[in-house]
This record gives C-alpha cells, structure tokens and sequence, in this order.
C-alpha cells in the first residue's frame, strides 16, 4: 500500500530533544516557521540510496525540549518499508539516539558546561545522511568561512541533489555520486569550487560508488582503522576523518583534536591559555568519555552561550 501526504511518523527520541536547538536554521537543506508556541521545520529527504525523495514536518512546542516531536509525511510517496525507513533517517540525521541526558549527568560538576547545557538544552549533534555526504560537506567546507561554505552548499546541492517541490517551494537532498562522478571539473568550478576541491568530491563520489564507504565494512574497525581507511582517498584528510567518525558513522565519543575552533575552546575555558598545547587537550578531553562526540558540539555551543562571552 503506498501513502501520500498527511501519513504520520512516531518518532523514537531520547529526551530532552529541542527541535529548534537542534534542526533549526538548517543551512541549504529546511525551512523553519514559528507559530506562536509551536516551531516546525521542513525538509526533504532521501530515505535510502536511488530512491525519491520524502518531504516531512517536524512539530515541537517551543522551548519545551521534553514535549512531544510530531512527524509527517507532507509530499513524496511512501509505502509501508518506505515508512519505516524515512522513521530511521530521520532519527539518525536529527541525532535522536543521543545520550544528551547521560551527557548532563557527566558535567554536573563542570562549571562551564553547566552554562552551556543550560543555554542549549535539549541540543543533539545533527549528522550527515551517511557517510558519503559527511565527508563531500567537509570538503566544501575547507579553508573558507562558514557564510561562503553555506553559499558554496547550497549551490552544490541544487545542482546534483534530487528535488521535490511543495506549496511552489523546492527542497533539495544530498547531491548524487552518480552526477558528481559524471560531471567534469569544469562544471563543478563553477559553483564557486576549486579546481582541487572538484577533484576531491570527484573521488569521493567514486569511492561511494565503488562501495569503498559502506558502513558495513567498519563494523569491526577501531577508530584509527576508519581514519586510516579513510585518508586513503584523495582529499581526505585527517581531520575530516575524525569528523565523519561522528557524523557520518555515528561513532558517540570522538573527538577531532585537529579541529582548531575545539582547541582554542578548550585551552581558553578549560586550561587558562592562549597557547595551544594539543597533548594537554587531548588528555583533556578524556574527562568527557564516553560523550566526547557530543562535547565537541556542546563546546561549539560556547561561541553562542552568552554567559560565556
């Protein structure tokens, strides 16, 4: 039997999730409304690889992370294993599956996180569809502000992504490896990539492709393996590794100790410095296992916690 808008979702969350914290002003993917007490966010997904995309809604009472999430299904036709798979993407995307309480129960005795939590409460990790896009995003993302990266991905998805419109409004899901393995380095340049980073996500792509990025084959693999596993295509670094560990993989307690932003975070309001001592943060960070995925972004939270700046 197949379905079509109005079908609704039970989703499976472990509370407290903020809806707002957590999709809200979603950058190339979603639209977001607040309606008095009610904040929604829509978007398109793609359930699973070759398949059409699914448009839902996402409706939550404001600034009440333990109220209820209801889910639908607005536009795309899903039949009842469709159903089923749009409820486990969704739930992996918003980071539905995170500890964040058991997170809270860890820094009660941390000052400066007790600020953060308590300026964000409610806030999961989001993640990428899987771990083809985690890393292509990463890439885009290199070396340029975040304005010019949103821009850049924006544009990215546009053109190689998978459409559905609704209400005279286009979503877009994650670009296609097919197109990009397809497209030349000319094309891809003028979407505002370099010519190195074309042939980045080029790889990338191919590597989808070659089913060298199926999940299935790090099942047994420590975090080292992957990153190691990884960094074999052309483009991938280290660092965007370590972050595709947690949002493409969904690894809980990663921490990407090259990422800059982190280690200044830390060294500043946690060590006292301005000196950047990568073995001290490292050790550092050991006091947030088994959470540190969901440390790095609490950490990020910083930058926007008022108390804190």
């Amino acid at each position: 039997m197949t379905t079509n808008a109005t079908e609704h979702l039970y989703l499976d969350i472990n509370l407290p999730f903020d809806l707002q914290l957590t999709a809200g002003n979603s950058n190339y993917n979603g639209l977001d409304h607040t309606d008095k007490e009610l904040f929604s966010h829509t978007r398109a997904i793609l359930p699973a690889p070759q398949e059409s995309p699914v448009l839902v809604n996402l409706t939550q009472k404001l600034n009440d992370p333990y109220s209820p999430v209801t889910c639908q299904i607005i536009a795309g036709n899903v039949d009842s294993d469709m159903k089923y798979l749009v409820k486990n993407k969704l739930e992996w995307i918003l980071g539905m599956d995170q500890d964040v309480k058991g997170f809270y129960d860890l820094c009660q005795n941390d000052p400066v996180m007790r600020k953060v939590i308590l300026a964000h409460n409610g806030f999961h990790n989001t993640r990428s569809t899987d771990l083809y896009e985690s890393l292509v995003i990463s890439v885009l993302g290199q070396q340029i502000s975040n304005k010019v990266a949103i821009v850049i991905r924006r544009g990215f998805t546009q053109a190689f992504g998978s459409r559905i419109e609704h209400d005279n409004q286009c979503f877009w899901t994650y670009p296609d490896p097919v197109k990009i393995s397809n497209s030349t380095v000319e094309e891809l340049m003028k979407l505002k990539l370099s010519g190195r980073k074309s042939e980045y996500v080029q790889n990338i792509a191919q590597a989808q492709l070659d089913g060298y990025l199926n999940v299935e084959l790090f099942q047994d693999m420590n975090n080292q393996e992957v990153i190691d596993h990884l960094c074999k295509i052309k483009g991938v670094g280290r660092w965007t590794a370590q972050w595709s560990l947690s949002r493409g993989i969904g690894r809980p307690d990663i921490f990407p100790e090259g990422d800059l932003v982190l280690n200044r975070l830390i060294a500043e309001h946690y060590l006292n410095t301005q000196e950047i001592n990568l073995e001290d943060i490292k050790e550092y960070s050991k006091n947030w296992q088994p959470y540190r995925t969901t440390a790095a972004g609490y950490l990020y939270k910083i930058l926007t916690t008022p108390e804190l700046n």
